[in-house]
């Protein structure tokens, strides 16, 4: 996947085709990490676990990575992974 720097982060940029009840489960990245979902089509829940909120199309979410998350498709869906590293 591509990679960039994005000031101080290094990025990483993925697109995600979720059919309906498929979940992506994170341990958690390294410390400081962050992550933007932005749905482009569909409905999803994301953000960390027992903190997940409900996006659809054209919404965004933005949360730390650095701890337990999780994106799941709430029907089939669409959507673009940003997740931010720290130096």
């Amino acid at each position: 996947p591509p990679r960039s720097t994005l000031f101080p982060y290094t990025t990483l940029f993925r697109s995600l085709d979720l059919p309906a009840g498929v979940k992506h489960q994170s341990d958690g990245h390294v410390a400081g990490t962050i992550e933007l979902v932005h749905c482009l089509r569909g409905r999803i829940q994301v953000g960390p676990v027992g903190g997940e909120v409900e996006i659809g199309a054209g919404d965004c979410a933005w949360f730390r990575a650095d701890e337990p998350h999780r994106i799941v498709a709430l029907r089939p869906s669409r959507a673009l992974d940003l997740i931010g590293t720290p130096p």
